[in-house]
């Protein structure tokens, strides 16, 4: 699918850019193979909130961990320098987010919907006709029985060989 979405348009969500901006060298390639990334206004408005939430003083965050052993969720308050991590991590998505196609969608759910910004990826994707760029294994999953055409960042070194 990314191979022949080369020199095209596709949607992306938040997990891609979580990824892409760990590679800061190779972000900008990958987003070029691309004549537009367009990415849903509630994805945007959740980076918004992320980055607000790391604006508060430290030990007010909390990682949620899934503890296999007690087959429970575990909340921790995350550390100083996970903190640190997390608000500097945060600035660079929202970076790269505000340099895609923000669209709105025709129609969107109820603005109380925790997964509003996970589902507006794979609804724009649907309205609009175009494949899912998701590095998300759960929402590309979800894409698919939508039967929403979805590729993941790992996919584009190998569509293009002269990127490896």
């Amino acid at each position: 699918m990314a191979k022949a979405k080369i020199n095209g348009e596709v949607v992306a969500e938040a997990s891609t850019l979580a990824v892409i901006t760990l590679l800061p060298e190779r972000a900008p390639m990958l987003l070029s193979a691309f004549t537009a990334v367009r990415l849903p206004w509630p994805v945007l408005a959740d980076i918004e909130v992320a980055w607000s939430d790391l604006t508060r003083a430290p030990g007010w965050s909390h990682s949620v961990k899934y503890d296999a052993e007690r087959d429970a969720l575990v909340i921790r308050p995350i550390s100083l320098p996970q903190h640190q991590y997390l608000y500097r991590r945060i600035i660079e998505i929202d970076k790269v987010a505000r340099n895609l196609v923000i669209i709105d969608l025709a129609e969107t759910g109820s603005s109380s919907d925790a997964h509003q910004a996970w589902l507006a990826a794979i609804d724009l994707a649907a309205e609009q006709q175009l494949p899912l760029w998701s590095d998300d294994v759960a929402i590309r999953s979800t894409a698919a029985r939508k039967g929403v055409a979805v590729f993941g960042t790992w996919a584009l070194p190998h569509a293009v060989p002269s990127w490896c």
